[in-house]
């Protein structure tokens, strides 16, 4: 490539030509000498040009390195030569990545110091730029430039130009220049501007419209900012989705098992947007957040696009966060919690030359419980802002003077207005019915369940041993009224009115289930057996069947033994919800179950409930249920059988939730 030469010279910034003889020899000084703080400074080493050549470091004005690939163009690297008093080039060097250009010339002598292809927009003082034939190591300083105009071409998104903007060239808070766009979308500073780099603000923009920051370069090269699309959203002037537009993007959204753990709460008020766009185009939505809480973000049925969300200035677009088409059939949703009054910024961005629309939906947050926590006895307020349900977490601990001890608690209510009652729920799970698949499971329930009809309040006691303590629980405080006047403010007392139980011995016990044989007789459809009573299982010979139809059948189970090494486990109704499946990752791990079935503990150990020697399971063993394996069943189901049908009302028979015959 042919090298474009620049004949400036640069002043070194670190000596002077001037140098007296007394200042030379204090710097050739090598001895060292006590400076202020009693230390010994090491000597400055400028190096000899015999031994080490001539090193040059370039840097900018503000002290940073001039790589060599900071050249004015991007295929060349800054070069510096070495050239004697009659413009002679003696030597070059090419700048290095960390701003060194280092001479393999060892004659020394004064020459003048070169740089070619520097970036644009500096320059230097040629005066008196030269080396010496005592010192081998230069630092020289680019200067800027002469100010020049400063150009910012202005465009809609499909290149047309915009006339009448205000372009401000920013430093800092002060404005150093602004000009405004001609015809051609144009705006130049009148008056040559300082070299520097500004931040560029429009004004005047059209509306629905906005841009991503922008500087400008030192060098001044023409700035060109493409506005992009923009949807302020503020619900006011918008339209709720009905029922029926509502169960469109239920069906969308919650079709997919990855999508139904952040399924989105139909009951709030969700609002529908289009992005319509060009090709490669992209369009931003800004929420102005009405209220505090989590927002849902939704998308449907659009090709090829991403959503990400942006910070306000469109500075930042974090990634982690991003909506794409690529999952889930193109319908996907985002949770984002806003406070009131903030703003959250989103696009929606084609990923492909092609024009399109995709569907966007925004939910608003449901109103959510207001939570008081209670770690010791006494008067607790709690406030229903615009919900019925507020939460009271109940805070035990096995230290004095921190939550609650063991012993017998009264939890009561003070309403003079509305019939209010309690819900115990366990672990605290779930706070709403959408945060799983199964109906939550609660341990108590206190109060009226009839409207404000024969009484107000609730009055419920629960016995705290010590193996429950250093936990918590969530009582759920619900006004049952219809018609609700928010906000209400409600008075709960808690009181200590006893000693709790002595504790009950447990005793865990091993069900082993002996499977070694499987059932034979696999011919027929598989049937899952009723668990309402309508046939009932019987004994013979140690094995166990059922008649139906007046004819006999043996009772079977299914089991599971996938790769060698891994747990055992049986197909029951938490597979595949009588018959209908629900998720085939969910298995039913061995257990370690307790003979006495009305303990309420919460440390179940999941081990071992099948032989070692049953070696023959695989995906599809079947096997006769003999004594062994329904005591497991017996065991197993009675401790789990709200867990596997989603429901807190025992089954007239829970063992046979496993069960099957062939018909």
């Amino acid at each position: 490539m042919k090298r474009r030469f620049k004949f400036l010279l640069v002043l070194l910034a670190t000596f002077c030509v001037t140098l007296t003889c007394a200042a030379i020899a204090a710097c050739n000084d090598d001895s060292g000498h006590e400076g202020d703080g009693g230390e010994l400074e090491q000597p400055i080493d400028y190096g000899d040009p015999t031994k080490d050549g001539y090193r040059v470091t370039v840097l900018y004005p503000d002290g940073s390195i001039v790589k060599g690939s900071d050249a004015d163009f991007q295929l060349d690297t800054v070069n510096v030569e070495l050239l004697d008093e009659e413009g002679t080039s003696l030597a070059n060097a090419n700048l290095n990545e960390s701003g060194v250009a280092q001479f393999a010339f060892y004659t020394p002598g004064e020459y003048h110091i070169k740089i070619n292809d520097y970036p644009a927009g500096y320059d230097f003082d040629s005066t008196e730029a030269v080396t010496s034939a005592d010192k081998a190591f230069y630092t020289v300083s680019l200067k800027l430039a002469p100010p020049t105009p400063y150009t910012v071409n202005v465009k809609y998104p499909d290149g047309t130009a915009i006339e009448g903007v205000t372009v401000k060239f920013m430093s800092g808070t002060t404005v150093a220049a602004s000009a405004t766009t001609n015809a051609n979308g144009v705006a130049t500073t009148a008056d040559p501007l300082v070299r520097g780099v500004y931040e560029v603000v429009l004004e005047n923009v059209p509306l629905g419209y906005t841009y991503k920051p922008t500087t400008t370069t030192i060098a001044a090269y023409p700035v060109t900012i493409n506005t992009v699309g923009a949807t302020d959203i503020t619900f006011e002037d918008a339209d709720k989705l009905d029922s029926t537009g509502v169960q469109v993007w239920d069906n969308a959204l919650n079709s997919y098992g990855v999508i139904s753990v952040v399924r989105f709460d139909k009951d709030g008020d969700n609002y529908e947007y289009s992005a319509n766009l060009a090709a490669g185009e992209e369009v931003f939505f800004r929420i102005h957040a009405p209220k505090t809480g989590e927002y849902i973000i939704g998308s449907m049925q659009g090709n090829d696009y991403v959503i990400q969300f942006y910070a306000n200035d469109f500075s930042y677009v974090d990634s982690t966060l991003t909506i794409s088409s690529a999952t889930n059939g193109g319908n996907n949703i985002q949770k984002m919690r806003i406070e009131e009054g903030e703003i959250l910024t989103f696009s929606v961005k084609t990923q492909s030359r092609q024009a399109g629309v995709v569907n966007i939906l925004i939910c608003l947050p449901v109103p959510e419980p207001i939570t008081q926590t209670a770690t010791s006895v006494g008067n607790y307020t709690l406030t229903f802002r615009d919900v019925d349900t507020a939460i009271l977490k109940f805070v035990t601990s096995t230290t004095a003077g921190e939550g609650f001890g063991a012993g017998v608690y009264r939890i009561t209510s003070h309403s003079d207005r509305y019939d209010v009652m309690l819900v115990e729920y366990a672990n605290n799970y779930p706070l709403t019915s959408d945060d799983s698949d199964l109906t939550g499971e609660y341990f108590g329930l206190a109060g009226n369940d009839n409207g404000a009809g024969d009484g107000l309040n609730f009055v419920y006691e629960k016995s705290w041993t010590q193996s429950y303590l250093n936990g918590s629980v969530d009582y759920h405080v619900i006004i049952k009224d219809a018609d609700i006047t928010f906000p209400v403010v409600l008075s709960v007392t808690i009181e200590r009115i006893g000693d709790a139980e002595p504790e009950q011995e447990v005793t865990k016990e091993i069900a082993h289930a002996n499977v070694s044989v499987d059932y034979a007789d696999q011919t027929g459809t598989f049937t899952w057996m009723p668990t309402n009573g309508s046939l009932v299982p019987y004994e013979r010979n140690g094995k166990w069947y059922v008649e139906v139809d007046g004819e006999e059948k043996a009772l079977v189970v299914a089991i599971t033994k996938n790769l060698p090494g891994q747990f055992y486990s049986f197909a029951t109704v938490e597979y595949y919800g009588e018959g209908e499946e629900i998720s085939s990752s969910r298995q039913n791990a061995s257990l370690t179950v307790y003979a006495d079935m009305n303990t309420m503990d919460t440390t179940w150990n999941y081990t071992n409930f099948i032989e070692a020697y049953a070696l023959h399971v695989n995906k599809d063993g079947v096997y006769e249920v003999n004594n062994e394996l329904k005591l497991f069943l017996e065991r197993y189901m009675n401790q789990r059988f709200s867990n596997i049908t989603g429901s807190t009302t025992a089954p007239a028979m829970p063992w046979l939730l496993g069960c099957g015959y062939y018909a």
